[in-house]
């Protein structure tokens, strides 16, 4: 219930931001609002507890307060799982714990947030990324992507649908 909520209140959020740069020149220099981590963390988390992750390959997905965002478990044990999120910017900043965890996420919301008419978000998953990013560094999604490679594996999800399975 509280991811439904955050969605909801992030689109009405980046509605008003969107809506006060139309109306204002210097709205521009307002930064547009971030997706707080809760939000992409927990909403993988559900996915991957609903089964809708397989390639990660783990069961039993928590939040984590120690070691990495999400830890889960796999049949060689204890998995850490780093979570990024992006909306239309898709630009993000690897730290050395990203690169060290054993799967990177990355959420991207596209514009999902700002138009009603995207009920979609895509979810990039790659496993052991040390072995394709040796160090911290700010990168698109575009470059991710590329750099990746089919090492990348990505899903696309209806937020709207997966929000109405929420309240079934």
């Amino acid at each position: 219930v509280e991811i439904g909520e955050l969605i909801q209140t992030l689109r009405i959020l980046f509605r008003f931001h969107q809506d006060l740069q139309n109306k204002s020149e210097v709205a521009k220099f307002i930064q547009r609002p971030k997706i707080p981590p809760f939000l992409s963390e927990s909403l993988v988390v559900d996915l991957a507890n609903r089964g809708m992750l397989r390639f990660l390959e783990c069961s039993n997905f928590d939040l984590s307060t120690t070691n990495g965002d999400i830890v889960a478990f796999s049949p060689n044990g204890r998995v850490k799982i780093e979570v990024k999120a992006t909306a239309q910017s898709a630009f993000q900043l690897f730290s050395n714990k990203d690169i060290d965890a054993d799967f990177l996420v990355w959420v991207h919301f596209n514009r999902y947030f700002e138009d009603d008419r995207h009920h979609e978000i895509e979810i990039f998953t790659l496993r052991e990324p040390k072995r394709i990013f040796n160090q911290s560094r700010k990168i698109t999604l575009p470059v991710f992507k590329k750099e990746g490679g089919e090492s990348i594996v990505s899903i696309h999800v209806n937020l709207d649908q997966y929000m109405r399975n929420l309240h079934e």
